[in-house]
């Protein structure tokens, strides 16, 4: 918690509202309990620098299990029934909407209208194509998804708050595999908020397709819309300005640290190159790997289609 204190405080103020909760809320004379994880076990070491890149995945998942929670902790809406699902969720710019969830059809039934592009996304079998029926993108279908919508928002506001405020008190320890990690996972914030969108946006439009009375009660559901609309726009400008901090702390390190190791093999989203033949001035190449630039493409493509900003706009986005 300290160095979520010090370098990362959104998130911080996300883990003291998690951990403030009572684990008990009564509803309608019903006693709910809900147990509190340690999610710091999630860390992959003790060392500073380990549990600063562990902080991104520690905040996703509590998360959630605020999400899970907070909605019970909100109060009861006249007409809902207290054993009735609900999501509370706080979003990265410190609102928080109460979710009520509508009758769902798990995620996987839109996969037939997916195209085999559009199928090889990195979160498409962890999210969509998943058989285990208590998953929450099955579960509870679009609400799952936007609740992992959310969770990654905060993964992708994390991991801006360590780049602007711890990444560069350490920076003359960084090597080359921290640097790649860091310029990765800021592209692959970028490539979920796309991924997510365009699950969310397409669910809606097979909704709409084939179970009119599905589609008919999420879009009747104004905390559904509020919650979309709020998660989006945060996230698309956090993502942005995560992907710009994190070149900006790249390209103002020492020239030094790109002459210490070989550039690791498999780097993932963003390569770097220093000192080629074609030196530009800062001396770094910062490049998206070919097989990412292709899978966002392909997204961006796809929701520029009419029926997405069709939907957009239903959804109150322009």
């Amino acid at each position: 918690m300290e160095m979520l204190r010090l370098h990362a405080p959104s998130s911080h103020a996300l883990m003291t509202r998690y951990l403030g909760l009572p684990e008990d809320v009564k509803l309608g004379g019903i006693t709910f309990h809900f147990g509190k994880a340690d999610m710091f076990g999630l860390a992959s070491g003790t060392e500073e620098p380990v549990m600063a890149q562990s902080l991104a995945t520690i905040v996703h998942e509590s998360d959630h299990a605020l999400t899970s929670c907070l909605g019970f902790h909100m109060g009861q809406p006249k007409g809902l029934s207290p054993t009735a699902k609900r999501y509370g969720l706080l979003a990265i710019d410190g609102s928080e909407t109460l979710v009520t969830l509508s009758p769902v059809f798990p995620s996987r039934d839109i996969i037939p209208a997916m195209g085999p592009e559009l199928r090889a996304t990195s979160r498409f079998s962890p999210y969509i194509q998943s058989p285990d029926p208590s998953q929450s993108t099955q579960m509870d279908g679009i609400y799952g998804l936007l609740d992992e919508f959310n969770a990654y928002s905060w993964s992708t506001r994390t991991n801006l708050e360590l780049i602007r405020n711890y990444w560069p008190t350490v920076a003359a320890g960084l090597d080359l595999s921290a640097i790649n990690t860091i310029l990765s996972r800021s592209d692959d914030n970028y490539h979920a908020y796309l991924e997510f969108r365009y699950f969310i946006l397409k669910y809606l439009i097979q909704a709409k397709t084939v179970r009119a009375e599905v589609y008919a009660g999420i879009m009747g559901n104004k905390s559904f819309a509020q919650a979309f609309r709020t998660i989006d726009k945060a996230y698309a400008a956090c993502a942005a300005e995560e992907l710009k901090a994190s070149i900006d702390l790249v390209t103002a390190l020492p020239r030094e640290v790109f002459n210490t190791a070989p550039w690791p093999e498999g780097g993932w989203h963003l390569r770097m190159q220093a000192g080629s033949s074609t030196d530009h001035s800062s001396g770094i190449i910062i490049s998206f790997r070919n097989d990412r630039i292709w899978h966002h493409a392909v997204i961006e493509a796809e929701l520029a289609r009419a029926e997405y900003q069709s939907m957009l706009k239903n959804l109150g986005l322009p």
